[in-house]
């Protein structure tokens, strides 16, 4: 807080993010009790915002989020096959229904409640399905993030996806979407830019 302070922003954005916040509770509590304090004394204006798997999500939880004021978005991989194939617990078991259950708890916190989704060779050929799902299920965007392998990670590249079934899925969500606006909608595909830049440069735009 204090090196970032010295840009003089008059307002700063913090994302909790990265493996699982929530499993660090009491530092979100700590640092979102700090950036208030410094508010009130300063007048700099502090955004909290927070990324999660939504596993760990109870009321709890949700009454810190409304006393700091922190946003919220939360990662679901797809439909349910895809959800449990890429996000297992550490015994085996799916997720599927307990991020879900999450997700059921946040949306009597916060109507703004956008998904992301990392495309992988395992969900990549369902975009459209899982585009359609989100739609239906009431949210008002889809972030699609594509897979990064790092570290030991990048020895099997296997959760890559194939960029001509990529190319394909894309474009077809994306024309989907586009009739859907068309229709007077609202659902909107975030990073679409992002996405297809990748097609033409060798980095990670």
């Amino acid at each position: 807080l204090d090196r970032v302070e010295e840009f003089g922003s008059p307002q700063m954005r913090f994302i909790f993010h990265g493996s699982e916040p929530l499993l660090n509770l009491p530092f979100i509590e700590e640092f979102s009790r700090e950036c208030r304090n410094r508010s009130e004394k300063n007048g700099q204006r502090y955004q909290l915002s927070l990324q999660t798997n939504a596993t760990l999500i109870n009321e709890n939880v949700i009454d810190l989020f409304k006393r700091q004021g922190i946003e919220v978005s939360f990662s679901l991989d797809g439909l349910k096959e895809h959800q449990d194939s890429t996000r297992p617990y550490l015994s085996g078991g799916g997720s599927y229904f307990k991020v879900i259950s999450g997700i059921e708890q946040l949306r009597a916190y916060q109507n703004y409640l956008p998904p992301v989704t990392v495309v992988s060779s395992e969900n990549v050929k369902d975009l459209v399905e899982i585009t359609q799902s989100f739609k239906d299920n009431g949210f008002s965007r889809v972030q699609y993030t594509l897979v990064q392998p790092t570290g030991d990670a990048k020895k099997d590249l296997s959760l890559l996806p194939d960029n001509d079934l990529l190319f394909q899925n894309i474009y077809k969500s994306f024309l989907m979407n586009l009739e859907w606006l068309r229709e007077g909608g609202a659902f909107k595909i975030r990073n679409l830019t992002n996405i297809l830049a990748t097609f033409f440069f060798k980095t990670h735009p």
